[in-house]
């Protein structure tokens, strides 16, 4: 049976599925172009290391 790409939902649904992604993916590209310098001032501090002994 044939159908017609213009009424067919299937269609429409894989194809505005297919250009979400692309809109996705290329707007998080985007946006990692930009902001390329990324920094974050945490320190990380030394921790203890507890030594478990295990009888048998």
């Amino acid at each position: 049976m044939y159908q017609n790409q213009k009424y067919d939902l299937k269609f429409h649904y894989r194809r505005a599925l297919e250009l979400s992604v692309i809109l996705s993916l290329s707007i998080v590209i985007l946006v990692m172009m930009i902001y390329k310098k990324f920094e974050v001032d945490i320190n990380v501090r030394a921790v203890d290391v507890i030594a478990i002994e295990v009888a048998d």
